[in-house]
């Protein structure tokens, strides 16, 4: 695969990470309201508007300096904006598990759940501050050159 097209899958797999995200924060905010906590609602509401925000701004720095990443950190990238979808897919499947239990809802669901979340937030940070690293790392090799 070339470094065009994999910037380009990056680019397309973002911006449906962000509006994943950010439909994931109705569904999210719908959930806990269902289960009659409207300040749980709107305090999960808040903190996962986090994850949105961070991804926009690896985003936008990953606009800035597309070009200057190498290759093997762009396939970091993708692997890593993959391993987000299927965070929000978890999340999203966790969810409509326990909405369609009417018993108790087990502890590997809960599990999941809580892991999908915790990697949810984790992910756009690390994905900063990996291309940051990166970034830095080329720029120290130019100077030495």
């Amino acid at each position: 695969m070339e470094t065009k097209e994999i910037i380009a899958e990056i680019q397309s797999k973002t911006q449906f990470v962000i509006s994943m995200t950010v439909f994931f924060l109705a569904v999210l905010q719908n959930f806990y309201k269902t289960l009659g906590s409207d300040a749980k609602a709107s305090d999960m509401f808040l903190k996962y508007s986090l994850v949105v925000v961070f991804y926009l701004f690896f985003y936008l720095i990953f606009e800035w300096r597309k070009n200057e990443v190498n290759f093997a950190w762009l396939n970091k990238i993708r692997i890593s904006i993959i391993a987000g979808i299927g965070f929000l897919a978890l999340q999203i499947l966790t969810i409509a598990t326990s909405v369609n239990n009417n018993s108790d809802v087990s502890w590997p669901i809960i599990t999941l759940y809580v892991v999908s979340l915790w990697g949810s937030f984790i992910l756009p940070i690390v994905l900063m501050l990996g291309m940051s690293l990166g970034l830095v790392i080329e720029e120290c090799r130019k100077l030495k050159a």
